[in-house]
């Protein structure tokens, strides 16, 4: 169970109740590597920070302190119901690679990015929920699994059926051998549902369908046209059914390298400030949604906004005008 709590020093923090006695020994070793994991990753800016952990042994129970957010980027694009304002998307797409790249750098496969593992705390996009992530060895490039875990719609192939052998025979142990290429294909189902407002396979009717279609070089990718082809061509880059030709976060190649991330050729990343305000506006207009406001006043208002970012006087004058014309109101007001 998840609580808001109040701390001594009059913040808000999130109280992750968890109890032992409902739970198996897996259940149970999958929360302490949670913990273990974020206990490593504390000081890192895009992971979530863990404020303390107890055992509570009287109630049977581990209780966990973190920092608090706002939303998390499922609920985001739930309330979005719309194109996303493309400074606003490589903002978020930027805090994605990375916090999984903190994460990859410290040799830790997530094994479970989904939306919802991405949470905005004051303004910034952290990476959450490390339940099932794990540690690659020293001496190897992947983790080892028993069997299929993660949440299927953002699940890589290789995460479902397993890597090859050399000589192109499966594991004989059936081990589900998977690397830092399987959480971009994750990222990659991400920034297509936050595209293209669903994730890749999501029309699959069953989970066996869905298995399929992720597996099957035969089943193509739908990739409806875009404007942008660099942001086309970074998606198509991480959703490819070869491991191996997945690009990395990082290096001359990476995806924080990546046109998309660049301006008309800039070499330098959409400015920090520019990003911030961006995502603050993209907050403020969740919490009007949420109290009920109409939405052509919220358009308007998310559209001066964004005017004003690009620095647009025309796109800035013409949502002026439509403050003007718009007859839509509250009607609770």
């Amino acid at each position: 169970m998840l609580y808001r709590m109040l701390g001594p020093d009059l913040k808000i923090y999130a109280l992750k109740k968890i109890k032992l006695k409902t739970l198996d020994a897996q259940s149970i070793a999958q929360y302490t590597n949670e913990i273990n994991l974020l206990k490593k990753m504390q000081g890192n800016p895009h992971i979530i920070k863990l404020i303390a952990a107890e055992q509570d042994l009287k109630q049977r129970q581990i209780n966990v302190i973190m920092e608090h957010g706002e939303i998390d980027l499922s609920e985001r694009l739930r309330n979005l119901k719309g194109d996303m304002d493309e400074n606003l998307l490589r903002f978020i797409w930027t805090q994605m690679l990375q916090a999984v790249d903190a994460i990859h750098s410290q040799r830790i496969i997530h094994g479970d990015l989904k939306p919802a593992n991405f949470l905005f705390v004051n303004g910034a996009l952290k990476l959450i929920d490390f339940g099932i992530a794990k540690a690659i060895s020293n001496d190897t490039t992947n983790i080892e699994r028993d069997s299929q875990v993660g949440t299927v719609n953002y699940m890589s192939p290789e995460a479902i059926q397993g890597n090859t052998m050399p000589d192109g025979k499966r594991d004989p142990e059936g081990k589900m051998k998977v690397g830092r290429a399987s959480d971009i294909w994750s990222l990659g189902c991400i920034l297509y549902q936050i595209v293209y407002s669903k994730p890749p396979f999501a029309d699959a009717r069953t989970i066996i369908d869905k298995f399929r279609c992720i597996i099957d070089p035969s089943v193509s990718i739908p990739f409806p046209t875009l404007n942008n082809k660099d942001l086309e061509d970074v998606i198509r880059s991480c959703l490819q059914r070869d491991h191996r030709r997945r690009p990395p976060i990082n290096g001359e190649d990476g995806l924080l390298n990546h046109p998309f991330l660049r301006r008309s050729g800039s070499s330098s990343v959409v400015p920090s400030t520019t990003v911030t305000l961006a995502n603050a506006l993209a907050q403020i207009g969740d919490r009007l949604c949420s109290q009920g406001v109409a939405t052509s006043l919220l358009n308007m208002f998310m559209s001066m906004g964004q005017a004003a970012l690009r620095g647009s006087s025309d796109d800035a004058s013409q949502t002026h005008r439509y403050l003007y014309n718009t007859q839509e109101r509250r009607t609770d007001i």
